[in-house]
């Protein structure tokens, strides 16, 4: 009997095992774009304008204003029995960049396409010649009628004096990277208009905004500046104005940004 109760004693203290969940919540309507066409009706697919709510993670929940009008209600026009994954997928977007562990359903499409490029191939089918690359040579014969030569027409061949049969798909190659022209993108019109907005969003210039000086960084400069002048090996070594102990270098760009020279 002592065992046995020796053995729940030790079962009770160990740790259990618990999955690594996220500790950050996926706030879907941080993004502007994504906000104003996440709610959306369910038969149109058209975006509503959502009702000014409180914060979705706020601690006290605060009582739901009785609805008036279905049609401008984003709960009533948002389908709740799709997933997260599902809804983003609405927009043409995905909930997560990783690859999907399991529990996703195919739809009617992708089954139909998996059975049709699962279908076995005929094994005494013959492959039509319709993609060859086709060119002209000189060919050599010696008295026997044995090919002693061949000379292609190009004359940019690359030499290949130890007869390497894949010299010509390294040409071709060659010759394709110098003919490509600069990829500008996918421009494809069938895309969502989320997308494109946050295309165009993403594309815009980042504005590069002025680093703001605290009243007690301005206070200290002042001192520094005040004690020793432009000598920034002697505001390193000074430990009561300096006793965080930042670099010259460090010491040297707050100084220049303060004094307007950098």
């Amino acid at each position: 009997m002592g065992s046995v109760l020796q053995k729940k004693k030790r079962r009770s203290g160990r740790a259990k095992v618990k999955t690594n969940r996220p500790k950050k919540l996926l706030n879907p309507l941080g993004n502007d774009i994504i906000a104003k066409n996440w709610y959306a009706d369910i038969n149109t697919h058209t975006p509503v304008a959502p009702l000014n709510r409180p914060n979705l993670y706020a601690q006290i929940p605060l009582p739901r204003e009785k609805c008036t009008s279905c049609t401008n209600h984003p709960p009533s026009s948002r389908n709740k029995k799709e997933t997260l994954t599902q809804n983003y997928r609405r927009l043409g977007l995905t909930a997560r960049l990783k690859s999907a562990t399991g529990g996703t359903e195919k739809t009617l499409a992708q089954l139909e396409q998996a059975k049709a490029t699962s279908a076995q191939r005929d094994p005494f089918a013959i492959s039509t010649t319709e993609e060859a690359v086709f060119e002209e040579a000189r060919v050599e014969r010696d008295a026997d009628g044995k090919i002693i030569k061949i000379h292609y027409a190009s004359a940019n061949k690359r030499p290949n004096p130890l007869n390497d049969p894949l010299n010509a798909l390294e040409e071709d190659s060659d010759d394709e990277e110098e003919n490509e022209e600069e990829w500008g993108g996918i421009d494809d019109e069938s895309r969502p208009e989320v997308i494109r907005l946050l295309e165009k969003e993403a594309a815009l210039p980042e504005i590069k905004k002025p680093r703001h000086i605290s009243q007690q960084e301005r206070e200290w400069l002042e001192r520094l500046i005040a004690k020793h002048g432009d000598d920034y090996d002697a505001m390193v070594r000074d430990r009561k104005l300096n006793p965080m102990q930042q670099t010259k270098g460090d010491i040297a760009r707050r100084v220049k940004r303060f004094t307007g020279k950098a």
